[in-house]
Order: structure tokens, then C-alpha cells, then sequence
């Protein structure tokens, strides 16, 4: 075997090692269609491959495809975005999965001004990628035109509109919490909770909804609430790693708002981290004298890891929404013109300790 250590590998010296020519490799490892190759020959080819660490060049595989393996990733906020435990782990694994499967990714920002659509319409145009992901709510009807224009595959997230983009075949991934919530309001119902509260920092949309699912779940378990039971802080910064300070100035001064509930559901890990602690200054410690809830899961996320994970959350599986994102850019690139619907990624309801029957 040759040494793996001395010089990458190349097609030449899995041939030589397989007893195959390098056209038969290439093919075997571009899984090229109307190519067969018998079981035995395509076992041999992707063991040697493995073994020597075999990593394709792009520039030969474009030219012998057609693609770039590359993937445009189109953002705004990059500084909120590469920082926050909200996204961060979304971009990663969508980073991480297109690089197991051969592509790299290509950063493009543009700028968080009124004409947020005419610079995404530039990076379209400038070409040089097989694909792109979009940042939430970026593509407005200039870009849509200029997709449809170029038949490139593109996958968003959360959008506030997603009709157009389905019609313009723009594939749409998002979080379905409904499911969690209902098993939430459930848990809270049969522990006697009866008055529950629900805090949020305001002006965003996706927290908004977030109560409205939240909301609704509870009045389908028999809890009812009414918009004197919600508490949305308005912020003084917007970049998430506020988030817990925020909250915790928001609850420290309507402490006595708090006392009214047996449990509240915040719309994020960071704000219930935020209200705990106030609480417990209180002398009010969550999962014995109240019972506290978030959304992300963040926890047991690596970015933030606990040992020993108390709070009760919705897990919206952020990783698997990066790693979902990149197979349908792929899907989408390796079958031209396929429309594919938009999907939802479900999220889980976590029981844990902070969590308690109603006193």
C-alpha cells in the first residue's frame, strides 16, 4: 500500500491498487449515472479510497461534471449569526454535512439596509456556485426573479411568506413546535398547573408565533390564557448573548407578576435561564415552588453543554435542520428542475427537573 503520509492520492494510485483504470474510479467515486461496475470492483475501489484518505479534487471533478461543489450561504447579521446558540449550530452542521458529502461552502454577506433584495439579486448573479442557502427572509421579489432566471437550487429557512417562494420552487425548512408544545401543556396540566404565565423578548416574529403555538396548546389542554398572562420585554440590544441579562432586568422589575403563576413557558432557554435566576433570588426555586420552561434546548447543546441539563424546553433539533438544508441542496442540484416540497422539522418536548406539581 502506498504511504499515505507522503503525497495526497490521486485517482492514478487507486487504479494501480484496484487493478482498474482511472476512468472505472472515477466513476465509482462520482457514483456517475449509466455506469454499472460489478459489486466486487466497486467494493475494491471505495476501500482503497478510504484507506488512503482519498479527497477529490474539485477542480478536476468541475471539469469533468460541470458543477463547482460549492455552495453559496447568503447571510445578513453575520456577527449574530456565527455567535448565536439560536443559529450557530443550524450553520455548522450545514457546513459539516456538505463537506462529508464533497462540497465546500462559500460565505456571502450582504448588508442590513433597505435594499437587502438587490444585493442578494448581485450575489445570484455573480454565479460560481452550484447552489445556495438563503438567510431567513432575505429573498424578496427581485431575487425570486433572478432565480427563477438561472434555475438555481435554493433552500431558505423560516419565512414569513413562504407562498412565493414555493411557487418559484425555493424550498422552504422550518420548525413545526405544535407537536412539543401540545405534550407541554399536557405534562403542565396534569401536574395541577392552572395559571401559566408566558415571557418572551418582544418585537421578533418567530417568538410571537412561538406564544400563539404556545397559547393555543394550553387552551387545548383545558388551560386558558389571556394576553394579561404575556410578558414580552421589549429590548434594549437585539444581538442574543443579552438575552439573559435582558430577561433577568425584565423580571426583577415585575417580580410580582411572576408570584400571580405556578409556572411559566419563556419562548427561549437563554430568557427562562434569565427569569431563574431572579426567582431564585426571590427565594422562589424553579422545579420545587415553580415550574419553568424554555425553547432550544441549549442545555444539552455543545455550545453551551451542562452536565447535568435542569431545565424543562423544546428541543427544536437544530443540527438536523443544517444536515436537512444540505441534502436538499444536493437532491435539488443532482436532480434539475425537481420540485420538492417544504419541510418542517419537528421538535421535541424535554422533561426535567424544573418541573413540579402545582402548589
Amino acid at each position: 500500500m502506498a504511504d499515505k503520509r507522503s503525497k495526497p492520492a490521486t485517482l492514478a494510485d487507486i487504479a494501480q491498487l484496484t487493478g482498474t483504470n482511472v476512468s472505472t474510479v472515477s466513476r465509482v467515486l462520482n457514483d456517475t449515472r449509466n455506469f454499472s461496475a460489478s459489486e466486487d470492483c466497486r467494493e475494491r475501489i471505495l476501500k482503497t479510497a478510504r484507506e488512503l484518505n482519498y479527497q477529490p479534487r474539485n477542480a478536476a471533478r468541475s471539469l469533468a461534471t460541470g458543477k463547482s461543489y460549492c455552495i453559496g450561504i447568503i447571510l445578513c447579521n453575520v456577527e449574530e449569526d456565527f455567535t448565536s446558540p439560536y443559529f450557530a449550530p443550524v450553520l455548522i452542521s450545514l457546513v459539516k454535512e456538505l463537506e462529508a458529502c464533497g462540497y465546500s461552502s462559500l460565505l456571502m454577506t450582504v448588508p442590513y439596509d433597505d435594499s437587502i433584495d438587490t444585493h442578494v439579486c448581485n450575489k445570484v448573479r455573480s454565479g460560481g456556485v452550484d447552489g445556495f442557502y438563503i438567510g431567513s427572509g432575505l429573498i424578496g421579489t427581485q431575487s425570486l426573479v433572478e432565480l427563477e432566471k438561472h434555475h438555481i437550487p435554493v433552500v431558505t429557512t423560516e419565512h414569513s411568506n413562504p407562498t412565493p417562494l414555493r411557487e418559484a420552487s425555493v424550498c422552504v425548512v422550518s420548525e413545526d413546535c405544535e407537536d412539543a408544545y401540545a405534550a407541554m401543556a399536557a405534562e403542565l396540566r396534569s401536574l395541577g398547573h392552572r395559571r401559566v404565565a408566558c415571557f418572551a423578548k418582544g418585537q421578533i416574529l418567530d417568538l410571537r408565533l412561538r406564544v400563539d403555538s404556545l397559547r393555543k396548546a394550553l387552551s387545548e389542554a383545558g388551560i386558558e390564557t389571556t394576553d394579561e398572562d404575556e410578558f414580552f420585554y421589549p429590548p434594549e440590544f437585539v444581538h442574543s448573548m443579552h438575552d439573559r441579562f435582558e430577561a433577568r432586568r425584565a423580571a426583577a422589575a415585575r417580580l410580582d407578576w411572576f408570584r400571580n403563576y405556578s409556572a411559566v413557558v419563556c419562548a427561549s432557554d437563554m430568557t427562562a435561564f434569565g427569569l431563574m435566576e431572579v426567582l431564585q433570588d426571590a427565594g422562589m426555586q424553579p422545579g420545587r415552588d415553580i415550574s419553568v420552561a424554555g425553547y432550544n434546548n441549549l442545555e444539552y447543546s455543545p455550545y453551551y453543554r451542562k452536565p447535568e441539563p435542569f431545565l424543562t424546553t423544546i428541543d427544536p433539533r437544530k443540527p438536523e435542520k443544517g444536515r436537512m438544508i444540505a441534502r436538499l441542496l444536493l437532491e435539488l442540484i443532482d436532480q434539475p428542475g425537481k420540485k420538492i416540497p417544504s419541510q418542517q422539522i419537528d421538535a421535541r418536548f424535554i422533561l426535567r427537573r424544573s418541573f413540579a406539581a402545582a402548589n
